[in-house]
């Protein structure tokens, strides 16, 4: 039983509860004293049957007015099914919004661990395709072109400009080609 404090006149009050039977005679059943707070926990009343609660006040100047309540605890089979639905899952009471929540974070997550790994092999693969083309440049420039006369220039002619005339055959590298024209 949890009931509000009303005005105490700055004076310390204490709450009481009195719990009678329902008979005509209406005995006195127990009765509780709370200093603090008008909260009882009420134990020991027999399943099934109608009692008459009166809470009230008291402090140094009297006793307030009780307030009388008529209330009846529950049947053996009605704890029974009580306790069955106390016993579901947390999980079954998680507030929506909750859920949508880790649900998002959850998957911006993995999003970011798949764009990270992506990104891992994408430079893994160009670091490897770099490294053959300058194993295949390395491979072209030997002393085969060199011996062709391809790195003399006269002073007369630029660096930059490649002669049309220039043939590539036998064990020049086919790389050659790509590399002059292409570039």
């Amino acid at each position: 039983v949890e009931c509000t404090a009303g005005y105490d006149g700055g004076l310390n009050q204490t709450f009481h509860l009195d719990i009678f039977d329902d008979s005509e005679r209406k005995r006195l059943l127990t009765q509780l004293t709370n200093k603090l707070k008008p909260i009882f926990a009420v134990q020991g009343l027999e399943s099934g049957h109608i009692f008459h609660l009166s809470v009230y006040s008291a402090n140094s100047k009297g006793k307030s007015v009780a307030k009388t309540i008529t209330s009846n605890t529950l049947t053996l089979s009605s704890l029974s099914s009580d306790a069955k639905q106390e016993s579901v899952p947390f999980l079954m009471d998680l507030n929506p919004l909750f859920g949508a929540v880790v649900g998002l974070l959850t998957a911006s997550i993995l999003v970011t661990v798949i764009i990270v790994l992506i990104c891992k092999i994408n430079r893994r693969n160009r670091n490897r395709d770099q490294r053959k083309d300058s194993a295949n440049r390395s491979k072209c420039n030997s002393n085969s072109v060199k011996d062709k006369g391809l790195h003399e220039f006269p002073d007369t002619k630029s660096p930059d400009i490649i002669p049309p005339s220039i043939e590539f055959t036998g064990d020049l590298c086919p790389f050659i080609h790509l590399l002059l024209f292409m570039v």
